[in-house]
């Protein structure tokens, strides 16, 4: 199966060939790879071998939203089939802004919340800082909107999967 993944604003193919057994070819961008992916049973816990290199990864999934840690470093990627990138970059040329629920991808503390309730944001800018497992990860955008209710506030606790903040599309965005 074919998908387009979009990270910091990079696009990239990816194609999967499911070779059985948890065995996978994985071509990226023309790059073939042998790939082993499997649920460790622990929650969204998997085990990847990727060209020999064995990896424990905590993958949280939104729809098309996919985050991926890996000793406490996160990646957020926007995972998509060919008519969904088509879909969407229609949607995007007619000026719609997105709507997303923004949520913890770890347990950790909010260090500082950089914007506040009403704020146009841009995809890519930063919305808050969460420490976790000793490092500060600074939480971005993904999309322009509208920042709707913020749901936690500085030094509160949070859990994997909490809601931080809500983004709302912009009105203004489809005007030239």
């Amino acid at each position: 199966m074919k998908y387009l993944v979009s990270h910091d604003g990079a696009e990239h193919t990816l194609e999967i060939e499911d070779l059985g057994d948890g065995g996978f070819r994985v071509e990226v961008d023309g790059k073939v790879f042998d790939a082993d992916f499997r649920s460790t049973g622990a929650g969204p816990i998997v085990s990847l071998i990727l060209d020999g290199r064995s990896y424990e990864l905590l993958v949280l999934t939104d729809g098309p939203k996919v985050d991926v840690i890996h000793h406490g470093l996160g990646v957020e990627l926007l995972v998509e089939t060919e008519r969904e990138y088509h879909a969407r970059m229609v949607s995007a040329a007619g000026g719609e802004a997105g709507e997303e629920d923004v949520r913890a991808v770890m347990p950790g503390i909010v260090v500082r919340i950089q914007v506040e309730e009403g704020d146009r944001v841009e995809r890519g800018q930063a919305l808050l800082v969460l420490e976790a497992m000793k490092m500060e990860n600074e939480i971005r955008a993904t999309t322009t909107g509208i920042v709707g209710r913020i749901a936690v506030e500085a030094g509160q606790t949070v859990d994997a999967g909490d809601l931080l903040l809500e983004l709302t599309g912009d009105p203004d965005a489809a005007s030239p």
